[in-house]
């Protein structure tokens, strides 16, 4: 049972950010404390959040131009929306964390798979800056991710190490495919639609090779022979 002092919300947004380096000694001392207040958790979820939007503005906007043309109040109402989303899908996620701890054999609550969801969350600006600065390693976070949210699970659930290993790096597995199966498909649907426009390009073409020149020319005043 934990018998230390509850975080402050300081010293749980310090562990957040310094798991990606500690996580062992993180999550053995998360074990040692009381799970943190849901506000707290959600708290630093949004700030993992608010860092990934960030991110992603600053790449569309090295890419795109200054905000790539879109108004400010947008940008800032679709970021507005991403962290309302964010925070719901985060809640979500602690069900499919809590799920894989009770078929590991946790015994941990639903607020532990949380506080593993919140601590976790410190990835998202990591996989931002990722595919800012080199897209090819895209599949890395996820894979460091998952590794730490089995240690998280061990120290938290008390789980089994080779059932939840072997869970999350079926999970795992399981989502790089599907991210790699959608983004072939939307590669071949751009294809396609680059291929229909260059068909339809030509075809404005040749439409237009095939047009008499009309221009500075008077049209002869059609005879009553021509309705015959």
């Amino acid at each position: 049972m934990p018998d230390s002092e509850p975080y402050t919300v300081a010293e749980f947004f310090g562990e957040t950010l310094t798991l990606p380096l500690r996580p062992k000694a993180a999550f053995a001392c998360a074990a040692l404390k009381p799970s943190p207040g849901f506000a707290t958790m959600a708290a630093n979820v949004a700030v993992s959040v608010c860092a990934f939007a960030a991110l992603n503005v600053l790449h569309y906007s090295h890419a795109a131009g200054a905000l790539g043309g879109h108004p400010a109040e947008r940008l800032a109402a679709a970021a507005a929306l991403t962290l309302v989303g964010a925070l719901f899908a985060s809640f979500a996620a602690a069900g499919a964390v809590h799920a894989v701890a009770l078929v590991a054999g946790g015994g941990g609550t639903y607020a532990r798979s949380y506080q593993v969801v919140s601590m976790l969350s410190v990835f998202l600006p990591v996989e931002a800056a990722v595919l800012w600065l080199t897209p090819k390693a895209a599949a890395a976070p996820l894979l460091w991710a998952a590794a730490l949210c089995a240690l998280g699970l061990e120290a938290l659930h008390k789980t089994l190490p080779a059932t939840t290993r072997g869970v999350l790096a079926g999970l795992a597995a399981l989502t790089l495919f599907c991210g790699w199966a959608a983004k072939r498909e939307v590669h071949r649907a751009l294809e396609k639609t680059a291929a229909a426009r260059d068909s339809l390009n030509q075809l404005q073409a040749i439409v237009q090779q095939d047009e008499p020149e009309l221009d500075g020319q008077v049209l002869p005043a059609p005879s009553g022979l021509d309705l015959l």
